[in-house]
């Protein structure tokens, strides 16, 4: 569609993406993730370096922890077609949002989505609030032993990010990419 064209076209533009990605599912619709916010423009850059593409060339295991409507992963696997993600979100919305977003690009079988592990879950206070109970949740949850990832990215806000950093840093494998 003609929303479909222009978003693209706007990715190109704002965040000199490479390789353009379908976003059909943003949040103006459902979930979080236009792919226009100056840091999400900046993650995409970031992913296109000389160098950052060397590690995504290499194959690697890659975990978006916040990943909204999954801009950032979609990005990583198309720069490389040896890349799988795994991505994370606590909107329930943002999740289907994101399959949506990766079936459009093809993507559906290296993108996969989750809630964080039922153990975050049930000591996020904000998350039973909003969404109920973790044990009557549809969607499918993190298992805790689903790392390590070679590389982990997580473009949320500086507060929630400080206190995820000891969950980061354990899904990331040794002298891995955070």
């Amino acid at each position: 569609t003609d929303d479909i064209g222009e978003e693209k076209a706007t990715l190109a533009k704002a965040g000199s993406l490479a390789r353009c990605v379908r976003l059909p599912a943003r949040r103006d619709g459902v979930g979080w993730g236009s792919g226009c916010h100056p840091a999400t423009r900046l993650m995409c850059s970031w992913l296109q370096t000389p160098a950052v593409c060397g590690i995504l060339a290499a194959g690697v295991r890659l975990c978006d922890y916040g990943a909204g409507s999954g801009v950032l992963a979609l990005v990583a696997c198309s720069i490389s077609a040896s890349v799988s993600a795994v991505c994370v979100d606590i909107e329930p919305t943002s999740l289907e949002a994101g399959r949506r977003n990766a079936a459009a690009n093809g993507l559906e079988d290296r993108c996969r989505f989750f809630l964080p592990p039922a153990s975050a879950l049930a000591k996020d206070e904000d998350f039973l609030r909003r969404f109920g109970e973790v044990a009557k949740q549809s969607e499918p949850l993190l298992s805790i032993d689903a790392g390590p990832f070679d590389v982990v990215l997580c473009n949320i806000l500086s507060g929630p990010l400080m206190r995820l950093a000891g969950t980061l840093r354990s899904l990331l494998r040794p002298a891995g990419t955070l």
